[in-house]
């Protein structure tokens, strides 16, 4: 849950995802779903081509829980993303995706409260574009 910013020429008010944190001064980042402050829900990401690249995926009210769950395939350089368990952005292209060795979860301003629960984090063989009602016990999947 992120609260609200009035500053709303700021490029993020908090997000979760990967990255890297040896690559470049401030960590590389590779897939974040950001509260951005134009009160947009996007996923931001370094698309196939090595570039930046922005997806908005829906408003978001400051204030409000939601439920963000990412699906990251590093044999595909793909990822998916659901918002309240509605697919929001399906198999997505990245790239270098076994450079990634950290997850982050921030705020992306100090005088901005943002508050994350119940972080899960999986690995599994294969990902179906529908989220699971019970996992097995040797299954495993990646939800933030």
């Amino acid at each position: 849950m992120a609260e609200e910013y009035t500053h709303y020429n700021v490029k993020g008010v908090g997000s979760v995802g990967f990255w890297n944190r040896e690559k470049a001064t401030w960590g590389k980042y590779y897939v974040t779903v950001a509260f951005r402050g134009n009160e947009y829900l996007a996923v931001e990401f370094i698309n196939d081509a090595g570039i930046e690249d922005i997806k908005e995926l829906q408003p978001y009210t400051p204030g409000t829980w939601y439920k963000v769950r990412v699906i990251l395939d590093r044999s595909t350089n793909t990822f998916s993303v659901w918002i309240n368990d509605e697919l929001k952005a399906l198999g997505i292209k990245t790239t270098d995706t076994y450079d990634i060795n950290a997850l982050e979860d921030s705020s992306a301003w100090a005088e901005v409260p943002c508050y994350f629960d119940e972080i899960k984090v999986f690995t599994v063989g294969t990902i179906t574009t529908t989220p699971p009602t019970q996992m097995p016990n040797n299954s495993i999947t990646s939800f933030l």
